[in-house]
């Protein structure tokens, strides 16, 4: 139903029916119908009388239906921003160096510490082997 009623509201108009009016014609009640629509009587041109509060419905409808493709429009342009933003990502992470992965930078930090406490220790025992 949505789909019908947006459709409806974004197509272009359709090509003229060969007998319809040619304009928009307001029907009044208490009043006569006007002479370009019947004559005596008799219909001069082919037309569908909608009641007004169904046609004011239908523009309520078309006005939101209209505000939900832009917003779900803003969806789709965050949703294509965040899926090339990943596909960057995933690239570069792809192209990196082997030593350049937090996993290496860890293992270097280690091996750092270590070399650090090796230092450490060897001063400490020279040390204190120099004053006994």
């Amino acid at each position: 139903m949505w789909t019908l009623f947006l459709g409806v509201a974004l197509a272009s108009p359709p090509q003229p029916v060969e007998g319809e009016c040619s304009r928009h014609i307001p029907i009044r009640k208490g009043l006569a119908v006007p002479q370009v629509l019947a004559s005596a009587g008799v219909a001069r041109c082919s037309a569908v009388a909608v009641p007004l509060s169904e046609l004011a419905g239908y523009l309520q409808l078309a006005g939101r239906l209209l505000e939900a493709d832009k917003l779900h429009t803003l969806d789709v342009s965050i949703l294509q921003q965040e899926r090339d933003y990943y596909r960057t990502a995933l690239e570069r992470e792809q192209d990196r160096k082997w030593y350049e992965t937090p996993a290496a930078h860890r293992w270097a930090g280690r091996l750092d510490i270590l070399l650090v406490a090796v230092a450490l220790t060897g001063t400490v025992s020279a040390v204190y082997q120099v004053q006994k």
